[in-house]
């Protein structure tokens, strides 16, 4: 089966309102990432590797780009540890929150990774 990211559709919508696309496609990349160890964080060098280096298997942007919507997601998606190691993705309920959303309704859709990374997040 295609690996999927399950997302509820009005968080999805709401990510798209605020214009937070690219951020947003890191935050379920990162879910991702982290879904067999569970541990809700990701090293920063494992994510730019995965999601910037050539090799890498979710290879969808330059190392420029990702450190730019690393920072524009700080405090919506994400915080980074004191020591910058690692990035602390947050629950859909806190991104919801932070969008301003009051509850999560509604159906899950699956988004599939393809989708989040073969149309670059460079421009």
């Amino acid at each position: 089966p295609d690996p999927i990211v399950p997302i509820f559709a009005h968080v999805l919508d709401a990510i798209h309102r605020h214009k937070s696309d690219g951020a947003g496609r890191i935050w379920l990349l990162l879910r991702y990432m982290d879904k067999q160890k569970g541990e809700g964080r990701v090293k920063v060098r494992d994510a730019r590797y995965q999601i910037c280096d050539p090799v890498g298997r979710l290879k969808c942007l330059s190392k420029k780009r990702f450190q730019q919507l690393v920072r524009s997601g700080e405090g919506r998606f994400w915080h980074k540890s004191k020591d910058g190691r690692y990035l602390y993705y947050h629950s859909e309920a806190r991104v919801a929150a932070a969008l301003g959303l009051s509850d999560i309704r509604g159906l899950a859709v699956d988004v599939p990774v393809e989708g989040l990374i073969t149309q670059s997040l460079d421009a």
